[in-house]
């Protein structure tokens, strides 16, 4: 079937080529033999869609044997059947002969692409922002081929750091050892640089949160985010919470 279906796929992309189009999604349907039509469908259907619109034949081929290998046919199949309803009729990019920003971001729109065309779409996440000042609450994940949200406004700070809080957050926030009431890394006193960045927030849902934030330096030259709870019913003390970089 993926050889027939390379015949049509090439006939395809010279039609869209003399349209000066590219492809953005295709279906490939697979029509069962008659005497097994009774205890199946009459054909199956395969959507194939693209991040952004293509015109390599290659590739495209490539995700329809990536698509090809997880499905399971319910009868043989007689005949195939491409369609195309979907193109955008703009003229395919030309070759350049050293990498871009552009080819880069083409290089990754195409290796998600394979990803999910191999593991389904719900396996290939990303992050994505959220309206919660809690960093453990902060982020979500979503399907990659999902539209993106709008960002989040930025925070107005004095700080002037690289970030304000850090990508790496722990998975549990690690209590600190202390030393006159200074915390301790791995047996090293803690720089405080910035803080307190006070969150207060969760009182709606059961899980309230008020804690003081600060950016802290290790003896390393490391960058590191640490809280303290502000209410006397909360743990005390200082507890890691991410690392920077």
């Amino acid at each position: 079937m993926l050889h027939g279906a390379g015949v049509l796929l090439a006939r395809l992309v010279a039609w869209a080529q003399a349209r000066q189009a590219r492809i953005a999604a295709f279906t490939l349907l697979m029509r069962h033999e008659q005497r097994h039509r009774s205890e199946a469908a009459e054909s199956t259907s395969l959507v194939i869609e693209l991040a952004e619109p293509a015109l390599d034949p290659v590739h495209l081929q490539l995700l329809l044997r990536e698509r090809l290998a997880r499905v399971e046919l319910a009868a043989p199949t007689l005949e195939l059947r491409l369609v195309c309803r979907d193109i955008v009729r703009a003229a395919a990019p030309n070759g350049e002969l050293f990498p871009t920003r552009q080819s880069q971001s083409e290089g990754l729109v195409r290796l998600l692409e394979r990803l999910r065309a191999r593991l389904g779409e719900a396996q290939v996440l990303r992050l994505v922002p959220l309206a919660d000042h809690r960093p453990e609450r902060a982020c979500g994940l979503q399907p990659s081929s999902a539209p993106a949200g709008a960002p989040l406004p930025p925070r107005n700070d004095s700080v002037e750091l690289p970030l304000h809080q850090p990508i790496w957050l722990l998975p549990e926030a690690l209590p600190l050892a202390e030393r006159d009431l200074q915390p301790l890394l791995d047996g090293h006193e803690l720089q405080l640089l910035s803080g307190p960045d006070r969150i207060e927030t969760g009182w709606w849902d059961g899980d309230p949160v008020a804690r003081d934030y600060f950016i802290a330096q290790a003896a390393d030259g490391a960058l590191v985010w640490l809280y303290r709870h502000r209410l006397s019913s909360a743990p005390p003390g200082w507890f890691l919470s991410g690392r920077f970089g």
